[in-house]
């Protein structure tokens, strides 16, 4: 019996490395999607403050050959515009699948506490950011350091849970 229980106790630890690895990587790609926004929403709303010419962003700011009369007009187009409603569509949708993977992982084996912590601390940090892309607030300055700060500390958590990722038992034969 004691052999059963621990061979029960090191197959639930390697499902939950398992679902450890399947947050890591639905949360980068949800904060990467996300990053990317807040990247051309700070750009949109840059560009039509100081009325900068780009190839990226003169589709919001610019509406027959003369700059938005302000930057609120460019960023509605820019959310009114379908690539930025199919990407809010997937942050979003991503949000749900990292928020049932983290649910899963709410107890942890015995020794996992730590790794659970930072995963929790992680998924702060990138809803905090998803939740910014989606739904852009503050002025241009406070924007851009919000997003810096929100993506700093996803990475750094990101990369602390991966060293923090204990190896996993082998299986029995």
């Amino acid at each position: 019996t004691e052999n059963i229980a621990r061979q029960e106790y090191e197959a639930a630890v390697n499902t939950y490395i398992d679902n450890l690895e399947a947050l890591r990587i639905a949360a980068l790609s949800g904060a990467s999607e996300a990053e990317r926004l807040c990247n051309l929403t700070y750009k949109v709303w840059r560009n039509a403050i100081y009325k900068e010419r780009d190839s990226d962003t003169d589709r919001y700011t610019v509406y027959d050959g003369k700059f938005v009369e302000d930057f609120n007009s460019a960023l509605g187009f820019l959310f009114a515009a379908s690539s930025t409603t199919s990407t809010v569509s997937r942050i979003e949708s991503n949000q749900m699948v990292v928020k049932e993977v983290l649910k899963d992982l709410q107890n942890p084996p015995e020794g996992l506490d730590k790794q659970y912590n930072i995963a929790s601390s992680m998924y702060d940090s990138y809803k905090a950011l998803t939740d910014l892309a989606a739904d852009p607030s503050g002025n241009l300055n406070s924007f851009s350091e919000k997003k810096g700060k929100l993506v700093d500390d996803f990475v750094k958590f990101y990369e602390q849970l991966g060293n923090q990722m204990p190896e996993k038992f082998p299986l029995e034969e």
